[in-house]
């Protein structure tokens, strides 16, 4: 049901809302499932602290895509940095190797949800070639990504026998991680010739199989931090999935390098 209601919605944000109005919105799913990751690391983290964390990173990300210039990247990621240190300094009676941990956590919820889900902003802002939409290339990542995470979890639970991780995520199966390549490049070629989207034979191949190992890379590595805060899900606002962070997480490496590979071959 959280699907049926979600999806629709989704369409029409991606497909008629302006570019402002889809950044925000995406702003504030990646700011809800830092709220999330922080909540999990650190219960005592004010959500105002994560809050401004998030935009001076995302504020930086999109000034990237505009101008172009790495060094605004660099100034966001040691403000964010500085920040996180400076919480854990004045927050005074912690032990400093709590302090270190939480301080790992924050460091790494930056650059694995803010910057991770940030790129579905940024590949939204780039210009492409004349042949590319910005619009159709977030319809390929999510269509490859989640149809692919569909098919891990059917053809898991009916054929799967072998352990991917056990001791990360013990339901996830080799014969998972096979399900979820062949349904991720059924679902990109589909979305390629649906939104004639004109990637080479090689892109309709490629893409999805790096798409798919790079989504279950990002669930995994949230699996390892989600297994040591000892909880299943990071949150219950979405019914059925978990958190916002339960949701997103197999964008925040997916994301990034169709990002990367979108700026190397299709940048205008």
């Amino acid at each position: 049901m959280t699907a049926l209601i979600a999806v629709p919605i989704l369409i029409i944000v991606i497909q008629f809302c302006p570019s402002i109005v889809f950044d925000t919105i995406a702003a504030v799913a990646i700011i809800l499932a830092l709220y999330e990751w922080c909540h999990l690391s650190t219960p005592t983290l004010s959500p105002i602290y994560a809050i401004s964390l998030a935009i001076i990173a995302l504020t930086g990300m999109y000034l990237f895509s505009q101008v172009g210039d790495g060094s605004i990247i660099y100034v966001a990621f040691m403000t964010c940095i500085a920040g996180a240190s400076a919480f854990q300094i004045f927050n005074r009676g912690k032990k400093m190797s709590d302090a270190a941990q939480s301080i790992v956590f924050l460091v790494t919820g930056i650059v694995c949800i803010v910057w991770g889900g940030g790129a579905v902003i940024m590949l939204r802002e780039t210009p492409l070639h004349g042949q590319f939409d910005n619009r159709e290339m977030i319809y390929f990542l999510l269509a490859t990504v989640w149809v692919g995470d569909a098919g891990a979890l059917h053809v898991g639970k009916t054929f799967g026998k072998t352990p991917l991780a056990p001791i990360i995520s013990p339901k996830k199966t080799v014969e998972g991680l096979i399900g979820a390549i062949c349904f991720g490049v059924l679902a990109g070629y589909a979305a390629d010739l649906i939104l004639d989207i004109g990637l080479l034979h090689w892109q309709r191949i490629f893409l999805p199989v790096a798409l798919v190992l790079m989504a279950h890379a990002g669930d995994l590595t949230i699996s390892i931090f989600k297994r040591a805060a000892s909880v299943k899900d990071s949150g219950s606002l979405l019914p059925g999935h978990g958190g916002f962070l339960d949701r997103l997480d197999n964008l925040f490496y997916s994301a990034p390098f169709l990002y990367c590979f979108a700026r190397i071959f299709w940048h205008a």
